[in-house]
């Protein structure tokens, strides 16, 4: 079925017009609902008496006396317009010469010119309207339907139950599609005769009906409550609690909108790692306007974190938070490239602030050598980070094979010179000699030194890639 969109007016608003528009007379009662049912004398036994009940409990109908409901009475399509009018808010509807038959500051001007401009209405021909005429059933459900396509309802019909009507064949072709939407909602069931009386004039008992049906199908949600920080769920896990230092931790984030609502969310930085006492090893530095992002209600939004791209950690405990900021109510300006440089959040706009559990992490004392394969140094040269490679051999053993890139540090000199060739102990150094034994004992000496990433590929006569000589 239509009808599933959040109505933004409020519903005091929407009673109060439905009202004046079936009362066809001044009718809006007090605010407080009567308590006991109405005590008409002409609606006792009549069809719509629960319609008119409906109504009448909820203040939003009164009778045309303190006995009677005129349940046969017509209303007319001034009213009809008039009512549409005031649930759209009321928009400013500066009078227009649009009609001959509607003159400026009447009490329905306004309504009419504001339903002529939004396509509810079309008039009769000739350029009029006629305000004054009682609306036939098809106006009423063309009105109906098109206020509610203008709305934004969904008015999809899947089936014409109309032509189930022996009396179909006198819907007027411009009020078909409406009569099959109201029809297929089940706004109009037909009269005990089992017709559709589509150019009948709808009474005030008709139109309680079909409106107490059309409210019964509207979900009516007051204006939702700004959403909160308790609204979110901010949650993280990594792969590995503990790792030696120089390793990286791949921190997992969700971030789930459990509001209820569809949110378009701006953020500079939507997820920041935050540990105490430690800081970023860069500067953060904000861009001048946000990314807007739709949030739709039940959703997730994920990311992953390296840490070493925030921090250098030594060994040691650390506890670990991730941060969310970002904005609600912030619309996206419709000609961004004139905004002001920086943008500044709107007076409007509600910052939202979340922080994630906390995980502990463990930061080691490195194992600094490593012995790898010559197929797992070959990878580690191409994979575009930066490394030293060290042959620890003779200058001759050098000069007639070695692998292209290296550098001759023979293991007799190679305490005196490292510092030139790696000055940074955390560089990724690659060892090798001819078999294996001296690059071992060049990765001991290292380690001695202070160096945290060293790698001992071992032996030359292993390596089947390329060489060099000379």
């Amino acid at each position: 079925m239509g009808f599933r969109k959040r109505f933004s007016k409020r519903i005091v608003c929407l009673l109060v017009v439905i009202c004046l528009m079936i009362g066809m007379v001044p009718g809006v009662a007090a605010a407080t609902p009567p308590e006991n049912p109405p005590h008409f004398i002409d609606i006792t036994g009549h069809w719509a008496y629960d319609a008119i009940d409906f109504m009448f409990q909820r203040d939003l109908m009164q009778g045309t006396s303190t006995t009677t409901f005129a349940p046969n009475l017509a209303f007319s399509r001034a009213m009809a317009v008039t009512i549409l009018y005031r649930i759209a808010g009321e928009p400013a509807a500066p009078f227009e010469a649009v009609f001959s038959d509607v003159a400026p500051e009447r009490w329905y001007s306004e309504a009419v010119i504001w339903a002529h401009n939004n396509e509810v209405v079309q008039g009769v021909g000739g350029g009029r309207f006629a305000p004054a005429t009682n609306i036939t059933r098809q106006e009423m459900a063309t009105i109906l339907h098109r206020f509610a396509d203008a709305q934004g309802y969904d008015v999809t019909v899947t089936s014409y139950a109309t032509l189930d009507f022996p009396d179909a064949n006198l819907i007027n072709d411009w009020a078909e599609t409406a009569m099959g939407w109201a029809v297929y909602n089940g706004l109009m069931v037909g009269t005990d005769a089992g017709t559709l009386t589509p150019r009948s004039n709808a009474t005030r008992a008709e139109a309680a009906t079909i409106l107490m049906r059309f409210l019964e199908q509207i979900t009516y949600q007051p204006e939702p409550d700004p959403p909160t920080a308790e609204d979110f769920e901010l949650t993280i896990s990594v792969e590995e609690t503990t790792l030696p230092q120089g390793e990286d931790f791949i921190v997992h984030v969700e971030l789930k909108n459990n509001s209820g609502q569809d949110l378009e969310i701006a953020t500079y930085f939507l997820f920041a790692p935050h540990i105490p006492g430690e800081h970023w090893i860069f500067d953060r530095i904000w861009p001048p306007w946000p990314t807007f992002v739709l949030f739709e209600s039940g959703s997730t939004i994920s990311r992953t974190i390296h840490l070493n791209w925030y921090y250098e950690l030594s060994p040691g405990v650390y506890e670990l938070t991730i941060g969310s900021m970002f904005y609600v109510g912030w619309e996206q300006p419709t000609d961004p490239e004139n905004e002001p440089i920086p943008w500044e959040a709107p007076s409007t706009a509600q910052r939202i602030n979340i922080v994630s559990n906390v995980i502990v992490l463990t930061v080691t004392n490195p194992a600094p050598i490593r012995t790898i394969t010559a197929t797992e140094g070959r990878t580690m040269m191409q994979d575009g980070n930066p490394y030293v490679l060290i042959d620890v051999r003779t200058e001759d053993e050098f000069r007639t094979r070695r692998i292209p890139g290296a550098i001759l540090l023979p293991g007799t000199v190679l305490a005196d010179r490292i510092a030139a060739v790696a000055p940074d102990r955390n560089s990724r150094i690659i060892l090798y000699c001819q078999s294996g034994r001296r690059s071992a004992a060049a990765a001991t000496l290292l380690a001695e030194l202070g160096y945290l990433n060293i790698y001992d590929m071992g032996g030359i006569a292993d390596w089947p890639y390329e060489t060099v000589s000379g």
